[in-house]
């Protein structure tokens, strides 16, 4: 059987680099409401 991938919830120094490398208002929207929905 093929290895499952299980998606693992970024740690809050992940989610500080993702939102500081966003360059706009809405890029930043963008990545709350994926983090906020899980998507």
């Amino acid at each position: 059987m093929p290895y499952q991938h299980k998606r693992e919830p970024l740690n809050n120094d992940e989610v500080n680099k993702l939102i500081n490398a966003c360059n706009t208002f809405w890029e930043k929207f963008v990545i709350w409401t994926f983090l906020d929905t899980g998507w």
